[in-house]
Protein backbone atom coordinates (compact mmCIF):
# COMPACT_ATOMS: atom_id res chain seq x y z
CA UNK A 1 0.00 0.00 0.00
CA UNK A 2 2.72 2.18 0.48
CA UNK A 3 4.25 1.86 -2.41
CA UNK A 4 1.34 1.94 -4.45
CA UNK A 5 1.25 5.97 -3.04
CA UNK A 6 3.87 6.95 -5.47
CA UNK A 7 2.09 5.56 -8.38
CA UNK A 8 -1.19 7.82 -7.71
CA UNK A 9 -0.55 10.48 -9.78
CA UNK A 10 -1.06 7.13 -12.70
CA UNK A 11 -4.27 6.64 -11.33
CA UNK A 12 -5.98 9.27 -10.56
CA UNK A 13 -8.43 11.29 -12.64
CA UNK A 14 -9.89 14.29 -11.23
CA UNK A 15 -13.12 14.86 -11.62
CA UNK A 16 -14.76 18.11 -12.91
CA UNK A 17 -16.39 19.81 -10.62
CA UNK A 18 -17.90 23.56 -11.10
CA UNK A 19 -16.93 25.39 -8.15
CA UNK A 20 -20.33 27.46 -8.23
CA UNK A 21 -22.58 24.43 -7.62
CA UNK A 22 -20.21 23.61 -4.95
CA UNK A 23 -21.67 26.53 -2.82
CA UNK A 24 -24.88 25.04 -3.84
CA UNK A 25 -27.71 22.84 -2.11
CA UNK A 26 -25.50 21.11 0.45
CA UNK A 27 -23.54 24.55 1.99
CA UNK A 28 -26.03 24.20 4.98
CA UNK A 29 -24.28 20.85 5.71
CA UNK A 30 -21.50 21.81 6.76
CA UNK A 31 -22.80 22.41 10.37
CA UNK A 32 -24.57 18.88 10.95
CA UNK A 33 -23.61 16.90 8.26
CA UNK A 34 -27.11 15.56 7.61
CA UNK A 35 -27.40 14.47 3.83
CA UNK A 36 -30.21 16.44 2.48
CA UNK A 37 -30.92 13.51 -0.02
CA UNK A 38 -31.82 10.82 2.83
CA UNK A 39 -32.20 10.57 6.45
CA UNK A 40 -28.06 10.19 6.66
CA UNK A 41 -26.10 11.77 9.32
CA UNK A 42 -22.08 12.00 9.77
CA UNK A 43 -19.75 13.34 12.42
CA UNK A 44 -17.35 14.32 9.34
CA UNK A 45 -18.27 16.88 6.47
CA UNK A 46 -15.74 14.57 4.15
CA UNK A 47 -18.09 11.34 5.36
CA UNK A 48 -21.21 12.94 4.06
CA UNK A 49 -19.30 13.91 0.95
CA UNK A 50 -18.36 10.58 0.37
CA UNK A 51 -21.99 8.96 1.01
CA UNK A 52 -23.06 11.79 -1.26
CA UNK A 53 -20.72 10.48 -3.96
CA UNK A 54 -21.48 6.70 -3.56
CA UNK A 55 -25.31 7.24 -2.48
CA UNK A 56 -26.29 10.20 -4.50
CA UNK A 57 -24.28 10.40 -7.76
CA UNK A 58 -26.70 12.91 -9.40
CA UNK A 59 -26.14 15.35 -6.81
CA UNK A 60 -22.21 15.02 -7.14
CA UNK A 61 -21.56 18.42 -8.01
CA UNK A 62 -23.05 19.22 -5.16
CA UNK A 63 -20.16 18.37 -3.12
CA UNK A 64 -17.88 20.68 -1.44
CA UNK A 65 -14.17 18.88 -2.29
CA UNK A 66 -12.78 17.45 -5.32
CA UNK A 67 -13.94 14.12 -6.39
CA UNK A 68 -11.48 11.15 -7.91
CA UNK A 69 -12.21 9.12 -9.93
CA UNK A 70 -10.00 5.41 -10.87
CA UNK A 71 -8.80 5.77 -14.18
CA UNK A 72 -9.48 1.86 -14.70
CA UNK A 73 -12.69 1.83 -13.21
CA UNK A 74 -15.55 3.82 -12.47
CA UNK A 75 -15.19 4.09 -8.86
CA UNK A 76 -15.11 7.38 -7.43
CA UNK A 77 -14.43 8.57 -4.40
CA UNK A 78 -13.00 11.63 -2.00
CA UNK A 79 -9.26 11.03 -1.95
CA UNK A 80 -8.75 10.16 1.39
CA UNK A 81 -10.09 6.24 0.20
CA UNK A 82 -8.92 6.38 -2.92
CA UNK A 83 -5.06 4.94 -1.75
CA UNK A 84 -7.53 2.22 -0.70
CA UNK A 85 -9.40 1.27 -3.85
CA UNK A 86 -6.28 1.32 -6.22
CA UNK A 87 -4.76 -1.61 -5.01
CA UNK A 88 -7.31 -4.11 -6.45
CA UNK A 89 -6.00 -3.29 -9.65
CA UNK A 90 -2.10 -3.98 -8.54
CA UNK A 91 -0.80 -7.25 -10.29
CA UNK A 92 0.07 -8.29 -6.64
CA UNK A 93 -3.05 -7.89 -5.68
CA UNK A 94 -4.48 -11.36 -4.75
CA UNK A 95 -8.34 -11.71 -3.80
CA UNK A 96 -9.13 -14.05 -1.42
CA UNK A 97 -10.77 -17.37 -3.03
CA UNK A 98 -13.32 -19.39 -1.65
CA UNK A 99 -12.38 -23.22 -2.07
CA UNK A 100 -15.62 -24.13 -2.48
CA UNK A 101 -17.00 -22.09 -5.40
CA UNK A 102 -15.89 -18.98 -7.60
CA UNK A 103 -16.70 -16.53 -4.98
CA UNK A 104 -13.81 -14.05 -4.43
CA UNK A 105 -13.45 -11.50 -1.65
CA UNK A 106 -11.48 -8.13 -1.18
CA UNK A 107 -10.70 -9.23 2.25
CA UNK A 108 -10.34 -12.34 4.60
CA UNK A 109 -13.17 -11.49 6.77
CA UNK A 110 -15.60 -11.42 3.87
CA UNK A 111 -14.62 -14.57 3.13
CA UNK A 112 -15.22 -15.92 6.23
CA UNK A 113 -18.98 -14.75 6.29
CA UNK A 114 -19.38 -16.10 2.85
CA UNK A 115 -18.37 -19.53 4.16
CA UNK A 116 -20.58 -19.01 6.78
CA UNK A 117 -23.64 -18.47 5.13
CA UNK A 118 -23.37 -20.42 1.85
CA UNK A 119 -20.84 -23.07 3.02
CA UNK A 120 -22.06 -24.12 6.59
CA UNK A 121 -21.15 -27.51 6.43
CA UNK A 122 -17.48 -25.97 6.07
CA UNK A 123 -17.92 -23.58 9.35
CA UNK A 124 -15.55 -26.06 11.15
CA UNK A 125 -13.02 -24.36 9.28
CA UNK A 126 -13.07 -20.74 9.94
CA UNK A 127 -10.70 -18.97 12.68
CA UNK A 128 -12.79 -16.80 13.22
CA UNK A 129 -15.12 -16.47 15.98
CA UNK A 130 -18.84 -16.73 14.87
CA UNK A 131 -21.14 -14.04 16.42
CA UNK A 132 -24.76 -15.53 16.80
CA UNK A 133 -28.04 -12.82 17.41
CA UNK A 134 -29.70 -13.91 20.26
CA UNK A 135 -33.27 -13.60 18.78
CA UNK A 136 -32.82 -15.42 15.05
CA UNK A 137 -30.49 -17.49 13.05
CA UNK A 138 -28.56 -14.68 11.98
CA UNK A 139 -24.54 -15.71 12.22
CA UNK A 140 -21.35 -14.07 11.17
CA UNK A 141 -17.60 -12.83 11.83
CA UNK A 142 -17.63 -9.64 12.17
CA UNK A 143 -18.85 -7.63 15.00
CA UNK A 144 -20.29 -4.38 13.08
CA UNK A 145 -22.77 -6.74 10.99
CA UNK A 146 -24.09 -8.45 14.28
CA UNK A 147 -24.67 -4.78 15.55
CA UNK A 148 -26.47 -3.62 12.04
CA UNK A 149 -27.92 -6.82 12.11
CA UNK A 150 -29.62 -6.12 15.33
CA UNK A 151 -30.61 -2.77 15.21
CA UNK A 152 -32.25 -3.00 11.47
CA UNK A 153 -33.87 -6.35 12.60
CA UNK A 154 -34.57 -6.39 16.36
CA UNK A 155 -34.66 -2.73 17.01
CA UNK A 156 -37.92 -3.08 19.41
CA UNK A 157 -36.67 -6.00 21.28
CA UNK A 158 -35.27 -5.52 25.08
CA UNK A 159 -32.54 -7.38 26.12
CA UNK A 160 -32.21 -8.83 29.94
CA UNK A 161 -29.57 -7.44 31.35
CA UNK A 162 -26.40 -8.68 33.18
CA UNK A 163 -26.73 -7.12 36.85
CA UNK A 164 -23.63 -6.07 38.97
CA UNK A 165 -23.65 -7.19 42.87
CA UNK A 166 -21.70 -5.27 45.46
CA UNK A 167 -19.67 -7.03 47.76
CA UNK A 168 -19.78 -4.91 50.79
CA UNK A 169 -23.67 -5.33 50.34
CA UNK A 170 -26.56 -6.77 48.77
CA UNK A 171 -27.05 -3.86 45.90
CA UNK A 172 -27.87 -4.76 42.56
CA UNK A 173 -26.89 -2.26 39.77
CA UNK A 174 -26.83 -1.91 36.07
CA UNK A 175 -23.36 -1.39 34.96
CA UNK A 176 -19.86 -1.50 36.57
CA UNK A 177 -20.17 2.69 36.36
CA UNK A 178 -22.88 2.69 38.71
CA UNK A 179 -21.21 -0.40 40.85
CA UNK A 180 -18.81 2.37 41.41
CA UNK A 181 -20.93 5.04 42.16
CA UNK A 182 -22.56 2.79 44.79
CA UNK A 183 -19.01 2.63 46.53
CA UNK A 184 -18.37 6.12 46.83
CA UNK A 185 -22.11 6.79 47.92
CA UNK A 186 -22.73 4.07 50.07
CA UNK A 187 -19.48 2.94 51.37
CA UNK A 188 -17.20 5.75 51.79
CA UNK A 189 -14.95 3.32 53.74
CA UNK A 190 -14.23 1.21 50.75
CA UNK A 191 -13.32 4.96 48.82
CA UNK A 192 -9.66 3.84 48.16
CA UNK A 193 -10.58 1.25 45.86
CA UNK A 194 -12.27 3.64 43.30
CA UNK A 195 -9.76 4.56 40.52
CA UNK A 196 -12.38 6.77 38.69
CA UNK A 197 -12.21 10.71 39.31
CA UNK A 198 -14.58 11.55 41.81
CA UNK A 199 -16.57 14.69 42.13
CA UNK A 200 -17.46 16.47 45.44
CA UNK A 201 -19.41 18.92 46.85
CA UNK A 202 -18.21 21.89 48.53
CA UNK A 203 -21.21 22.45 50.40
CA UNK A 204 -22.79 19.20 51.26
CA UNK A 205 -21.33 15.88 51.26
CA UNK A 206 -22.41 14.80 48.18
CA UNK A 207 -19.65 12.90 46.11
CA UNK A 208 -19.97 10.59 42.58
CA UNK A 209 -17.87 9.62 39.80
CA UNK A 210 -20.53 10.65 37.12
CA UNK A 211 -19.61 14.35 36.29
CA UNK A 212 -23.42 14.85 34.81
CA UNK A 213 -24.85 13.81 37.75
CA UNK A 214 -22.39 16.21 40.14
CA UNK A 215 -23.05 18.87 37.58
CA UNK A 216 -27.06 18.54 38.26
CA UNK A 217 -26.55 18.46 41.75
CA UNK A 218 -24.62 21.76 42.04
CA UNK A 219 -27.72 23.07 40.60
CA UNK A 220 -29.59 22.20 43.52
CA UNK A 221 -27.10 24.94 45.64
CA UNK A 222 -28.56 28.45 45.18
CA UNK A 223 -25.00 30.37 43.59
CA UNK A 224 -24.99 32.77 45.82
CA UNK A 225 -26.34 32.56 49.94
CA UNK A 226 -27.60 35.66 49.86
CA UNK A 227 -30.25 34.88 47.11
CA UNK A 228 -33.57 35.85 48.23
CA UNK A 229 -34.58 32.55 45.90
CA UNK A 230 -32.62 30.54 47.66
CA UNK A 231 -33.85 27.46 50.10
CA UNK A 232 -32.69 27.47 53.54
CA UNK A 233 -32.26 24.64 55.61
CA UNK A 234 -33.09 25.90 59.23
CA UNK A 235 -31.62 22.62 60.79
CA UNK A 236 -28.21 22.98 58.99
CA UNK A 237 -26.10 25.64 56.51
CA UNK A 238 -27.53 23.89 53.59
CA UNK A 239 -29.35 25.50 50.84
CA UNK A 240 -31.04 24.63 47.47
CA UNK A 241 -32.43 25.92 44.68
CA UNK A 242 -36.55 24.53 45.31
CA UNK A 243 -38.71 23.41 47.77
CA UNK A 244 -38.40 20.44 46.78
CA UNK A 245 -34.76 19.35 47.02
CA UNK A 246 -35.14 21.05 50.62
CA UNK A 247 -37.72 18.40 51.47
CA UNK A 248 -35.85 15.62 50.04
CA UNK A 249 -32.42 17.32 52.31
CA UNK A 250 -34.55 16.92 55.16
CA UNK A 251 -36.16 13.74 54.55
CA UNK A 252 -33.00 12.06 54.27
CA UNK A 253 -30.45 14.19 56.18
CA UNK A 254 -32.56 15.67 59.29
CA UNK A 255 -35.11 12.02 59.40
CA UNK A 256 -36.62 13.35 62.85
CA UNK A 257 -38.12 16.31 61.14
CA UNK A 258 -40.15 14.40 58.54
CA UNK A 259 -43.24 15.73 60.20
CA UNK A 260 -42.72 18.97 58.89
CA UNK A 261 -42.98 18.06 55.46
CA UNK A 262 -46.26 18.61 53.20
CA UNK A 263 -45.57 16.84 50.12
CA UNK A 264 -46.12 13.02 49.33
CA UNK A 265 -42.94 10.97 50.15
CA UNK A 266 -41.26 7.37 48.64
CA UNK A 267 -40.46 4.83 51.14
CA UNK A 268 -38.88 1.88 49.88
CA UNK A 269 -40.21 -1.72 51.48
CA UNK A 270 -37.15 -3.39 52.18
CA UNK A 271 -34.70 -0.84 53.14
CA UNK A 272 -34.87 2.89 54.79
CA UNK A 273 -34.43 4.36 51.66
CA UNK A 274 -37.07 8.12 51.55
CA UNK A 275 -37.49 10.43 48.72
CA UNK A 276 -39.58 13.04 48.06
CA UNK A 277 -38.79 12.42 43.94
CA UNK A 278 -40.47 9.68 42.39
CA UNK A 279 -37.58 8.87 39.28
CA UNK A 280 -34.77 9.02 42.04
CA UNK A 281 -37.31 5.77 44.13
CA UNK A 282 -37.73 3.87 40.94
CA UNK A 283 -34.21 3.98 40.66
CA UNK A 284 -33.60 3.17 44.13
CA UNK A 285 -35.47 -0.24 43.50
CA UNK A 286 -32.72 -1.33 41.37
CA UNK A 287 -30.10 -2.11 44.10
CA UNK A 288 -32.73 -4.64 45.49
CA UNK A 289 -32.81 -8.28 43.74
CA UNK A 290 -36.32 -8.88 44.29
CA UNK A 291 -37.57 -5.50 42.00
CA UNK A 292 -34.52 -5.06 40.23
CA UNK A 293 -35.37 -9.08 38.24
CA UNK A 294 -38.69 -7.22 37.12
CA UNK A 295 -37.48 -4.26 36.12
CA UNK A 296 -38.10 -3.03 32.73
CA UNK A 297 -34.50 -1.89 31.69
CA UNK A 298 -33.32 -1.16 28.00
CA UNK A 299 -30.06 -2.36 26.34
CA UNK A 300 -27.54 -0.55 24.52
CA UNK A 301 -26.71 -2.74 21.17
CA UNK A 302 -23.30 -0.61 20.69
CA UNK A 303 -22.59 -1.15 23.75
CA UNK A 304 -23.00 -3.18 27.46
CA UNK A 305 -25.13 -0.23 28.69
CA UNK A 306 -28.22 -0.64 30.17
CA UNK A 307 -31.13 2.00 30.75
CA UNK A 308 -33.97 2.46 32.65
CA UNK A 309 -36.48 3.67 29.91
CA UNK A 310 -36.36 4.04 26.02
CA UNK A 311 -35.97 8.06 26.51
CA UNK A 312 -32.87 7.48 28.54
CA UNK A 313 -31.48 4.75 25.75
CA UNK A 314 -32.23 7.12 23.05
CA UNK A 315 -30.30 10.10 25.10
CA UNK A 316 -27.47 7.31 25.55
CA UNK A 317 -27.12 6.90 21.73
CA UNK A 318 -27.14 10.17 20.81
CA UNK A 319 -23.95 11.26 23.32
CA UNK A 320 -22.23 8.19 23.20
CA UNK A 321 -22.80 6.24 19.34
CA UNK A 322 -23.55 9.43 17.90
CA UNK A 323 -23.27 7.77 14.40
CA UNK A 324 -25.87 5.43 15.07
CA UNK A 325 -28.10 8.65 15.65
CA UNK A 326 -30.60 8.02 12.37
CA UNK A 327 -31.66 4.92 14.15
CA UNK A 328 -33.67 6.94 16.50
CA UNK A 329 -37.62 7.32 16.15
CA UNK A 330 -37.63 10.87 18.35
CA UNK A 331 -36.93 14.36 17.50
CA UNK A 332 -33.33 15.14 18.04
CA UNK A 333 -32.71 18.66 19.61
CA UNK A 334 -29.74 20.16 18.12
CA UNK A 335 -28.01 23.53 19.40
CA UNK A 336 -27.74 26.33 17.22
CA UNK A 337 -24.97 27.71 19.45
CA UNK A 338 -22.95 24.46 19.68
CA UNK A 339 -22.73 20.99 19.38
CA UNK A 340 -24.61 20.19 22.30
CA UNK A 341 -27.73 17.57 20.95
CA UNK A 342 -30.59 16.01 23.11
CA UNK A 343 -33.40 13.71 22.54
CA UNK A 344 -35.48 15.19 25.71
CA UNK A 345 -36.82 18.63 25.01
CA UNK A 346 -36.31 19.73 29.07
CA UNK A 347 -32.68 19.18 29.07
CA UNK A 348 -32.44 20.89 25.49
CA UNK A 349 -34.72 23.85 27.17
CA UNK A 350 -32.29 23.93 29.98
CA UNK A 351 -29.45 24.07 27.49
CA UNK A 352 -30.41 26.24 25.13
CA UNK A 353 -31.23 28.83 28.17
CA UNK A 354 -27.14 28.89 29.20
CA UNK A 355 -26.50 30.89 26.05
CA UNK A 356 -28.93 33.70 26.85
Amino acid sequence: MRHLKTHNKAFLDKATVDSDSRNGSHSETASNHKCLHCEARYKKEASLDDHIVKKHPEFISSVTRKIYKCAQCSYKTIKKNLNNHMAVHDPSYKLNSCSHCNATFKCKSSLNDHVLKKHPDFVGSLNRKILKCTNCNFKTTMKNRLVKHTSAVHAGIRIKPKLLKCIHCDAIVTSKVNLTDHVVRKHPAFIGSVTSRIYECTQCIYKTIKKHDFMKHLSTHTKTGSSSSSKACTLCPAKFSSDKWLDDHILRRHPDFVSTLTRQTYQCTICLYKTVFKYKFLRHKLVHPETASSYNLSTCIHCDAKLKSQAHLDEHVVKEHPKFITSLSKKVYECNECVYKTTIKRYFTSHTSRHT
